[in-house]
């Protein structure tokens, strides 16, 4: 979006930097990253947040409320972004415990995922696992869902773009997102849910 018109204005008039100054705040927090340096931090793929011990959220925030377009106005915004999403994922726990009295759980997630998949929502002995990555994953998927409708859920933790289509396919066979389905990233938009989980 910004960067082609960047690109086009500054295009004889910028100083190339090594490419370790040009970081995603995304990929620095799967590496783990403890510490700040003098770099660009680019925030993307929902890479801010409101947890207070998170560097890069205290990056952001403290370079945003020294820009122009933070306000009362701004900060009652985020407040309230934060209220949403608190909520949000509130309701999701909640559905996903009363469903559990009378349904068994299903995951469908890719092999290199499951164990983060499975510290954020746990697994019992009778749970169903089903890899994403095999040939024919999808229609093993609908296979499952069909054959057990109503008596199973699933926790599905794929890409954006490879969830869509599932979530479409699903939608399409009479599957319910939040009753037959849940998105495994819509759990994890705060840092809370593991809390919210242990006061059920």
């Amino acid at each position: 979006m910004d960067q082609d018109a960047l690109n086009v204005f500054f295009n004889r008039n910028c100083v190339k930097l090594p490419e370790k100054f040009n970081r995603s705040v995304h990929h620095l927090r799967i590496e783990k990253l403890r510490k700040i340096s003098p770099m660009i931090y680019h925030f993307w793929q929902r890479a801010n947040g409101f947890s207070q011990n998170d560097i890069f959220n205290k990056l952001w925030f403290k370079y945003f409320f020294k820009t122009t377009f933070f306000s009362n106005e701004t900060l009652f915004k985020l407040i309230d972004t934060a209220q949403v999403l608190y909520q949000r994922v509130l309701a999701n726990w909640q559905a996903i415990t009363h469903l559990s009295l009378t349904r068994k759980r299903g995951f469908f997630v890719y092999p290199e995922d499951a164990k983060k998949v499975v510290d954020l929502i746990g697994k019992d002995d009778d749970d169903l696992g089903l890899n994403a990555n095999v040939p024919n994953a999808i229609d093993n998927l609908i296979s499952i869902m069909e054959e057990r409708r109503g008596k199973i859920m699933f926790f599905i933790k794929l890409s954006d773009k490879d969830y869509s289509s599932v979530r479409e396919t699903l939608i399409s066979r009479g599957f319910e997102e939040y009753e037959d389905f849940f998105n495994v990233k819509e759990l994890i938009l705060t840092n809370f849910n593991k809390r919210l989980v242990q006061e059920m």
